[in-house]
């Protein structure tokens, strides 16, 4: 999964037509644009629950993993996986912390690590907090339906086409988070994140982030 965070969240904005040039928004899609700008910049903190469902060429059968999010302005985030084993990383903002169910501890990261772990760190906080202009910047966007929102991105950059074909994004009713995210890798895997049981704007304990 980190590997393909890592690229996700940026590009220019065209309509869905395949082979065909940018245009200008539509007055749907321009408006559809505003309220996911309007709602997200209300958000605070985001709590929720997530499952990835990852489909590999090399296993019979997806690999399902579920866990929590927890994410609080400006730069504060935390990824956990629950199910089938316990791991995760966390970043206050400063550092970025990590963890896994075999050594039973976190860790701060200082290797060779951190800046992948910092970017995948960005990268979902862009998500969280619908940057759309954050979103202008390394992908083509696509937008395959105003209702709700749905976003289709194509990498720009070809490091990141080495990994990502494409990543539909989908937007709650109203805006206020993406509800879910398929990524088709260079390779043919999917890797497909629904969000469920979401809370805005709940007071979180700054351990969280540590």
């Amino acid at each position: 999964m980190a590997v393909a965070l890592c690229g996700l969240f940026a590009g220019s904005l065209t309509r869905a037509a395949e082979g065909t040039p940018p245009t200008a928004l539509s007055a749907s899609e321009a408006a559809a644009l505003r309220e996911i700008r309007t709602a997200a910049a209300a958000v605070r903190t985001v709590c929720c629950e997530f499952t990835e469902v990852k489909t590999m060429a090399l296993l019979s059968k997806p690999v399902v993993s579920t866990g929590r999010l927890f994410f609080a302005r400006p730069a504060c985030l935390r990824w956990e996986v629950l199910e089938p084993v316990a791991s995760g990383f966390a970043t206050d903002g400063t550092q970025v912390s990590r963890w896994h169910q075999r050594t039973g501890k976190a860790e701060r990261v200082q290797n060779e690590s951190l800046p992948i772990l910092q970017e995948v760190c960005a990268n979902i906080m862009t998500w969280i907090t619908a940057d759309l202009d954050a979103i202008r910047r390394q992908y083509e966007v696509r937008i395959l339906a105003t209702t709700p929102v749905t976003l289709e991105l194509h990498p720009l950059r070809p490091e990141t086409q080495a990994f990502i074909t494409m990543v539909t994004v989908r937007f709650a009713q109203g805006g206020t988070q993406v509800e879910a995210v398929t990524l088709l890798e260079a390779g043919g895997d999917t890797t497909e994140l629904s969000f469920s049981k979401v809370e805005l704007n709940r007071d979180l304990d700054a351990a969280l982030f540590r």
